[in-house]
């Protein structure tokens, strides 16, 4: 109740400052509305919405039928006593500073989320180590789905100017299509689109902002028609979106709850 309370306030007091930046990128700024709240730059705490926002990326990833599918790593292979992974990272993958992905970014980035409460922690791993583009993760009892683990968003990858000197992260520099250009925790970030994505680019080129919002202001926002994407409705939310003539339905399931 008190997280809610201050997610509302917090809401309320980002609105002046959304309502400038909205009013100068009406036609040209995706505004998507979402009930998670932005608690930091660590993955720890705000991985799942920078994943979401195509901000960072894993390792690997999950297709529709939950199997493990290639994302950074391209590769991997596993030992026969299943006590020694060896993932092969993709060749040229930049990250949003410029520099390119190699296993002392991926070492660093999975031994902090190591080091916190989350899957990784909970996973029999040994170590964690890698030169040039090969990462290799020693367990100390066979692991099946280390995979979907890696999959995680907490096991994002930063590249290592994300660390302070302190060891802290404070910033948030990924590989994913998506750039962050404005990050004020808790009431939004922005991002734009990252020219030198790996991958395929069939994103969107316009700019975007994630506002984490309660039900009830989403409510309000799409009376007025403020949104362009709204994610995670609840029913009421869903009425108000289906009888506003100004919103259309979106290209996939809309599922009230």
């Amino acid at each position: 109740m008190k997280s809610m309370k201050k997610l509302l306030i917090a809401t309320a007091l980002g609105l002046a400052s959304y309502a400038s930046t909205a009013a100068q990128h009406h036609e040209n700024t995706v505004r998507i509305a979402a009930p998670f709240e932005i608690k930091g730059a660590d993955p720890a705490l705000s991985g799942d919405i920078l994943l979401r926002m195509d901000v960072v990326e894993t390792l690997v990833e999950v297709n529709e039928r939950g199997e493990p599918i290639p994302a950074l790593a391209q590769s991997w292979q596993v030992s026969e006593d299943g006590l020694r992974w060896q993932l092969t990272l993709r060749n040229n993958v930049r990250f949003h500073d410029g520099t390119l992905l190699d296993a002392a970014a991926v070492v660093k980035s999975l031994n902090t989320a190591r080091s916190k409460a989350g899957l990784l922690d909970k996973t029999p791993i040994d170590a964690i180590s890698g030169e040039g583009l090969v990462v290799t993760i020693t367990l100390h009892e066979p692991f099946t789905p280390l995979l979907s683990v890696l999959a995680e968003s907490r096991s994002q990858i930063l590249a290592l100017a994300s660390w302070d000197a302190q060891g802290n992260i404070t910033r948030i520099i990924g590989t994913g299509p998506f750039m962050l250009t404005a990050f004020q925790p808790p009431q939004s970030l922005a991002v734009r689109r990252f020219d030198e994505y790996w991958g395929e680019n069939r994103r969107s080129p316009r700019p975007a902002i994630s506002l984490p919002v309660a039900q009830k202001p989403a409510r309000c926002w799409l009376k007025a028609a403020m949104l362009i994407m709204c994610s995670t409705l609840m029913r009421p939310a869903v009425s108000v979106w289906r009888a506003n003539p100004r919103c259309n339905y979106p290209p996939f399931p809309c599922h009230a709850r």
